[in-house]
């Protein structure tokens, strides 16, 4: 089906000083406005959970070396910890950027 459902509305789209936030918006955009910011939070509660468990079963220390450079020894879960913050840190501030254009 490719018609849309209005949700239905008990004041007229123009009455003065009544704010609606979902009067007048489609079915399925309402659905989608509900469903994001949960769908966000899951995936990045699966993400979390798995450092965790990861970092759980993997507590061996390790060393990196990038070049010259060398880290103490550090465990596993430590360096995936790290690892996911500074991937989500980089992808809110790139998202940031790419918004102020």
């Amino acid at each position: 089906m490719t018609e849309t459902l209005e949700v239905f509305c008990k004041l007229p789209r123009t009455a003065p000083g009544i704010f609606l936030p979902f009067c007048c918006y489609t079915a399925t955009q309402i659905t989608m406005k509900a469903l994001f910011p949960f769908t966000t939070n899951l995936i990045l509660a699966v993400a979390i959970a798995a450092v965790a468990i990861l970092s759980v079963q993997n507590a061996t220390p390790v060393s990196l070396q990038f070049m010259i450079f060398e880290s103490i020894n550090i465990p596993v879960g430590v360096v995936l910890a790290f690892s996911l913050a500074i991937g989500l840190i980089a992808g809110a501030i790139g998202i940031f950027i790419y918004h102020q254009r």
